[in-house]
């Protein structure tokens, strides 16, 4: 892994360890701020930055709308 401040990790890495992360997290509770912490250290790399800041963003989103759209999902099969 890539110690802080050096070789940047690959945004391919940085999102399978974010939905790792995601998948394993109380969502109620659970912040995009808690996410890129944990994610910073099991990666042992800063995600600080404003580029890892909206890719982390775009991750936790677009995770969360997909869990909202397989619930709306299994509501309509659950209505027919």
């Amino acid at each position: 892994m890539a110690t802080e401040g050096t070789s940047p990790v690959s945004h391919e890495v940085i999102k399978e360890v974010i939905l790792e992360i995601l998948k394993d997290s109380d969502l109620e509770n659970t912040t995009e701020f808690k996410v890129r912490k944990l994610a910073s250290e099991k990666l042992n790399t800063d995600l600080n930055s404003s580029s890892h800041k909206k890719l982390v963003r775009k991750v936790v989103e677009d995770y969360l709308n997909s869990k909202a759209a397989a619930a709306a999902e299994f509501q309509k099969l659950q209505h027919k």
